[in-house]
């Protein structure tokens, strides 16, 4: 009997992973059930989808049990399939960016300790990428045209299945999942490392907050390779059974806002800048079917909130999250929705704020949860695990971000402390310098970066590509806000274009640099 209690305590640990819980989701919302489509024809019922899973495995016997697998695949379903086989194979998934370029997905590749690539041959040459591999020959690359899907392995995949199903499954919660990477715009990018149970828990965290179920369905153009598009839009209705229309490209304006309407799509998550850009493509009828307009990775500008608003009549709820909290911390929902903020706390996660000199109110966020990562793979210690550290102790991790929060559970966050300018002693935001130059010039680009001042510790450049700003313009909109001096820039820069990362994110690095070799003399 002793022994009977050991294997079902063992089996409990061991379906906190992704790969049984997926299982398990088939065995709750029927094995036939349609989950996953794309945009043009293709269905997936999870039958489809876990018997693919088990015949991707093949690719990847020859790798080493312990060696991290490169995922660099479209978002596509059969990606999904591949990276079930993944974790149902006790190993790992590190999920490459496509639009870092060549140079970005070496040095993650050599961050994580990277060594063999899963990819397909068809999708580089579509992108225009098809020497990438010729750029980094120590690489193994595995293509999955090599591993075609005849109606004969499918016995076999049966078979596999069964075996995977009834048995003991490999990984515990704690075993490493994936490795997602860092934007790199404040340097080299970090690989995070998150385990089943971080993402899983993630997914509860989420469906506590907000009221999602089977009857919903989702619309995911976010890329997988980055911490919103797997865990919200894909892991979290594949468990969940909710139905889900993934989509090649966020940069598809058109045909996505058109795919929303013909698959009476419920749920939509977005940055600001892609919301915004389906919202002016799209017509009323188009999201007439949208309960859910989710918006993160970025802060949701006013004007695309007020857009929507007027145009569809939909309200966005704005959350908050970083990769490496895999990644909510906290969201606006229907129930509890305050503009300006990005909602309150999900279930289990604690926040606390250390205090930041200049800051007249609020302090630096540090969270707690257990979606917090299991640590960096970082560029200076490349392949080694580094846990997380925090002022505060354990189990804290420090977000780097500037926040208040409020008496009655909403968070509002300020900016990243990187985003300030400390200025004569006072920390002043950068993002607030962004927000009057939009006020002036609504339809061009403007990001501010804070530079050395050998009088006043520091000074604010705008960085703009307006060639009529000026800086009597400012001042007129300072007033009218209400807003302090200091969020005036010393300076303004007008370029052709701001530099941006292949995540679309501004470039900072590059952005100070030019602003430092122009100014910091």
């Amino acid at each position: 009997m002793a022994n009977l209690n050991y294997l079902i305590n063992k089996q409990k640990d061991k379906e906190k992973n992704l790969w049984s819980s997926v299982v398990s989701a088939a065995w709750r919302f029927g094995w036939l059930t349609t989950l996953v489509e794309d945009g043009e024809s293709e269905r997936w019922t999870y039958l489809k989808l876990l018997l693919r899973a088990v015949g991707y495995r093949a690719l990847w016997a020859n790798v080493v049990k312990t060696e991290k697998v490169g995922v660099l695949m479209p978002n596509r379903p059969a990606t999904l399939a591949l990276l079930l086989g993944v974790w149902s194979s006790e190993r790992c998934a590190a999920l490459l960016n496509i639009t870092s370029g060549a140079a970005g997905i070496a040095s993650a590749c050599e961050v994580a300790g990277v060594r063999s690539v899963i990819s397909s041959r068809g999708f580089l040459n579509a992108i225009g990428a098809s020497t990438l591999p010729e750029t980094m020959p120590h690489l193994n690359w595995i293509w999955v045209e090599d591993h075609p899907t005849h109606w004969y392995d499918q016995w076999f995949n049966v078979l596999s299945l069964m075996r995977l199903n009834f048995s003991l499954t490999s990984n515990d919660g704690d075993s490493e999942a994936v490795v997602l990477f860092t934007s790199g715009s404040e340097g080299k990018p970090k690989g995070v490392s998150l385990s089943h149970r971080n993402l899983l828990s993630n997914i509860e965290q989420i469906c506590s907050a907000l009221d999602f179920s089977a009857s919903d369905k989702f619309f995911i153009a976010l890329p997988m390779f980055h911490s919103f598009g797997l865990t919200v839009g894909c892991l979290l209705p594949l468990i969940r059974g909710i139905p889900l229309c993934l989509f090649v490209s966020p940069l598809q304006t058109k045909r996505i806002a058109e795919l929303i309407g013909e698959r009476h799509c419920t749920v939509l998550f977005g940055s600001s800048s892609f919301l915004s850009q389906w919202g002016r493509a799209a017509s009323p009828a188009d999201f007439a079917h949208l309960r859910y307009v989710i918006a993160g990775a970025e802060k949701l500008q006013p004007i695309v909130r007020d857009y929507w608003i007027d145009k569809f009549g939909i309200v966005i709820f704005e959350g908050y999250g970083v990769t490496e909290t895999s990644p909510v911390i906290a969201v606006n929902t229907r129930y509890a929705n305050r503009i300006g903020t990005v909602g309150k706390l999900v279930p289990n996660m604690r926040a606390a704020l250390a205090p930041v000199e200049g800051l007249t109110e609020g302090g630096r966020l540090h969270v707690a949860g257990p979606n917090v990562m299991r640590g960096y793979y970082l560029p200076e210690y490349p392949a080694q695990l580094s846990p997380v550290s925090s002022m505060l102790g354990e189990p804290w991790y420090d977000t780097g971000d500037l926040a208040v929060l409020e008496a009655d559970g909403f968070v509002r966050i300020l900016g990243r402390q990187k985003r300030f300018a400390k200025i004569g002693g006072e920390m002043v935001s950068l993002a607030l310098t962004e927000t009057i130059a939009r006020e002036v010039s609504p339809e061009m680009q403007h990001a501010a970066v804070a530079i050395s001042d050998a009088n006043k510790g520091e000074k604010i450049v705008l960085v703009t590509t307006d060639t009529n700003i000026q800086r009597s313009f400012l001042v007129d909109v300072l007033k009218v806000l209400a807003l302090p001096e200091l969020c005036l820039p010393k300076h303004i820069l007008v370029v052709d274009a701001l530099p941006l990362l292949g995540s679309g994110k501004l470039d900072l690095v590059a952005l100070s640099q030019l602003a430092s070799g122009v100014y910091d003399r």
